[in-house]
């Protein structure tokens, strides 16, 4: 059916199972090509663009936002373009106070910080060209131990 003999179509079966089982992006971005896609993934929240928004997440994304009951997070999990999208741009109604990208996990991401201090963490997983997941952390327990993250490329909005 593929072409292959069935020895390497095990092969590669057995390839692919670790590789998903990694959890790590098959085609991961170099830190410019997701620095380009976390501004335009910016600049479509802010403007309210649905349809650019889509275009910049994976069919299949998943958001992640971790608040532990300390603070509030828009949605715990949201799966897919559309849902995410919308969400996003319901929650970027009412623009954060600060909005920063910085390196986040090696990678860029954004910080936010809305008023009364609560500090906003979202790392991006890249893939293929597309925003594969969204893990936003504003637990305060959890960022109170670090200090926020700097980088050399830094934007405000």
């Amino acid at each position: 059916m593929v072409g292959r003999s069935p020895a390497a179509a095990r092969q590669l079966a057995a390839r692919a199972r670790r590789h998903v089982a990694d959890g790590r992006p098959r085609f991961p971005p170099t830190y410019a090509e997701q620095r380009r896609l976390v501004d335009a993934f910016l600049d479509a929240c802010a403007r309210g663009d649905l349809e650019k928004l889509v275009t910049l997440l994976d069919p299949e994304v998943v958001w992640h936002g971790d608040g532990d009951g300390k603070v509030s997070v828009v949605l715990p999990v949201a799966h897919g373009a559309v849902a995410v999208a919308r969400a996003l741009i319901g929650f970027t109604r009412r623009w954060p106070d600060e909005v920063k990208v910085v390196t986040v996990n090696g990678a860029p991401g954004i910080v936010t910080r809305d008023v009364g201090e609560v500090l906003t963490v979202v790392a991006f997983t890249v893939d293929a060209g597309r925003i594969v997941a969204l893990d936003t952390v504003r637990n305060p327990e959890k960022l109170a131990p670090r200090r926020e993250p700097q980088a050399s490329a830094e934007r405000l909005i």
